[in-house]
């Protein structure tokens, strides 16, 4: 892992700490900015729906301007953004500042994903490893929020959002010396052997190349060619998001009547993560040797199976067993969705776009979970997991299917030429 390649993957576990840092810091937000309990919430809803909006915006920004450059600009607004988050007083103020860090981390999100796919291609990194790098740096990024918070104590909330603001902006500059300019990416896609032999038919249909594809592509004929496959990645990976985010609020109150303290809730957690940034590591040595739709079809399995023994017991260290075998299934399908994606030659010309039409869709199970994960135990008590697990497992007979049916959109995206 070279200099460039560690440069990216430290941007994004910067990017995802912003989700998690200001966590513990909620209450001193409440008083300096004159905040209600509504106000608070709204806090985190904007930024997470500016996010979703801005995603498909900061796609077609990449496919015109290059990763490069959309990454830069969009890391000094958020820049900027938590500096004016950090000296406001007012509900307004604080509410635009979060508004306008969220569109920031929006844009940003499909300009890392596009940069990371530019730059495995330029220095011949299998796709499906790099992915699995960016998945274990989004959690440990997750990881890092709440001990950066810690951390920070001392200074208190203004030096700490004064220092992330300044590690971003430097983040920002790193980024344009790590990700590849355009003319560097129009030179990796042209080259001879810039492509492996499996990345060429993977995503091809029997009779035409990949070269068709991507004139088929930007010509804007055939449009379904990339469009259905990012759909279905994206949907696939809502019902993971769905699972993960539907336990957020479940796994505190399932295991408060037991008597589970605030540590042993964080330790729950804390595992999870850890599992998942370790589990991607380990899938990205080998998921090459993986078919898309075995990683994630193993990742629904798993993920269910997890959901299902969390029904057996409410004891703290069972729940972080059964916890642990559901993050084990979750890095597979989100290697599987983005792997995906990575590798639509069809897309080409557009692979911006689409990462930015992937993220907007899929975030959509963020939404939809903590809704579906709080009235599930509500009304079933700890079979409610178990609802939550069989909600996951809804896209499975589509997967099962694509096997033999080419015209699926998971078969047009991952089914060998050799395939009949």
């Amino acid at each position: 892992m070279n200099t460039r390649t560690c440069t990216l993957l430290l941007a994004i576990v910067v990017t995802n700490a912003s989700y998690t840092v200001l966590i513990p810091f909620v209450p001193e937000l409440m008083l300096r900015a004159h905040l209600t309990g509504t106000g608070v919430a709204l806090a985190f809803a904007l930024f997470a729906g500016a996010k979703a909006l801005c995603q498909p915006l900061g796609g077609a920004w990449c496919d015109r301007w290059g990763a490069r450059r959309v990454a830069f600009a969009a890391l000094l607004v958020v820049s900027a953004a938590v500096v004016a988050f950090t000296f406001a007083r007012s509900p307004s103020t604080l509410l635009a500042a979060r508004l306008v860090w969220g569109a920031g981390e929006g844009v940003v999100t499909p300009a890392l994903y596009q940069g990371a796919a530019d730059l495995a291609r330029r220095q011949g990194i299998p796709s499906g490893r790099m992915m699995g790098w960016f998945g274990s740096a989004s959690f440990t990024g997750l990881l890092a929020g709440p001990a950066g918070a810690a951390a920070g104590e001392p200074i208190g909330l203004t030096g700490l959002c004064l220092a992330g603001a300044a590690l971003i902006a430097t983040m920002a500059v790193g980024l344009l010396a790590a990700i590849p300019g355009a003319t560097a990416e129009a030179a990796d896609t042209t080259a001879p052997g810039a492509r492996s032999e499996k990345d060429d038919t993977s995503t091809d249909e029997p009779g035409g190349s990949g070269k068709q594809h991507q004139e088929r592509g930007r010509s804007g004929v055939g449009e379904p060619s990339w469009l259905l496959p990012v759909l279905a990645f994206a949907g696939l990976d809502v019902f993971a998001g769905i699972g993960a985010s539907a336990l957020e609020p479940t796994i505190p109150r399932y295991l408060a009547p037991a008597g589970g303290r605030e540590s042993l809730i964080a330790a729950v957690f804390a595992v999870g993560f850890a599992v998942f940034s370790l589990m991607s590591l380990v899938l990205s040595r080998f998921a090459g040797r993986w078919r898309l739709r075995t990683l994630a079809v193993s990742g629904l399995a798993l993920t269910a199976a997890g959901l299902a023994l969390m029904s057996v017991s409410d004891r703290s260290f069972a729940l972080m067993g059964c916890f642990a075998v559901f993050m084990t299934g979750q890095p597979m399908i989100y290697l599987a969705a983005r792997q995906g994606i990575a590798d639509l030659r069809a897309a080409a010309g557009r692979l911006g776009r689409s990462f930015g039409i992937f993220g907007a869709v899929s975030d959509l199970g963020e939404l939809i979970g903590p809704v579906a994960g709080a009235a599930a135990v509500a009304q079933a008590g700890r079979y409610g997991f178990l609802l939550i697990g069989l909600l996951v497992l809804l896209p499975l007979p589509v997967l099962l299917a694509a096997r033999s049916t080419r015209g699926l959109a998971l078969s047009v995206a991952t089914a060998p030429a050799t395939e009949g």
